[in-house]
């Protein structure tokens, strides 16, 4: 397909500009994004920040009778695992109220926090019967933690196989970005990781399941590769959680 008059587009205020300037001249309309996830959040409600009103166009686009579509390297919409009862399954598309535009994910790389909770799900579904397994990610956070002496050395297990994932990428990131506390970093994700196995550990042993349960929420929603601030943030908040035990 040839694109005539193609124009880089370095800001998403000069993007709403020009779906306003032609938004209504072509049929169809396709989105190209890196990282979907840094346009579109399910979890943040916020109709006036500039990445909602990119999707408010887009949608106004459909309503009209255009033909929109999504086309991004990456995207994995974590919130979505906690109530959707198809949580585990990747979507083609993205849902606003009785609306949708079709979504393609060009990268067949799965994401490392997807693979964990795929597996957390696998090691919950060892105590359901094979027509009663878990939908969503709630609820097999509930029933790990409902099991969870009987299931500490596999969810260590997972935890290992998540720190080391995540210590790849990290050290990835930084070695592009010439970060000199390389080590730091590493040392501080091993000692959260480290607190998370000891606060799981504390929380069952003392009948805390509920406390176990957002231990393991909190974890799911930590990790974000592509933010190093949004994933240390968190993660430092996690050492305090001992003293709430």
């Amino acid at each position: 397909m040839r694109l005539d008059n193609t124009k880089i587009i370095r800001s998403i205020e000069e993007l709403l500009f020009e779906f306003g300037v032609n938004g209504e001249t072509y049929k169809n309309i396709t989105f190209y994004c890196r990282d979907l996830n840094h346009f579109y959040n399910t979890n943040i409600l916020n109709g006036d920040a500039l990445y909602n009103k990119i999707f408010t166009k887009l949608y106004d686009q459909k309503k009209a009778g255009k033909n929109v579509s999504i086309k991004t390297y990456k995207y994995f919409d974590k919130f979505s695992l906690f109530k959707n009862e198809r949580g585990f399954e990747r979507t083609d598309e993205i849902k606003v109220a009785n609306s949708s535009i079709n979504l393609e994910v060009l990268s067949q790389e799965k994401d490392i926090i997807e693979e964990f909770t795929k597996e957390l799900a696998n090691l919950a579904n060892s105590f359901r019967d094979k027509d009663d397994k878990v939908k969503n990610f709630e609820e097999a956070s509930s029933e790990l933690v409902s099991n969870y002496k009987k299931l500490d050395q596999q969810i260590n297990s997972l935890l290992d196989k998540l720190q080391n994932a995540l210590i790849e990428k990290v050290t990835i990131i930084l070695n592009h970005e010439n970060f000199d506390k390389e080590k730091e970093s590493i040392e501080a994700i091993k000692s959260g990781f480290t607190e998370i196995k000891e606060n799981l550990k504390k929380a069952s042993k003392d009948g805390k399941l509920y406390i176990a349960k957002e231990i393991f929420k909190f974890l799911f929603s930590l990790v974000d590769i592509t933010d190093l601030k949004s994933t240390f943030k968190p993660l430092k908040l996690l050492l305090a959680v001992p003293d709430a035990l």
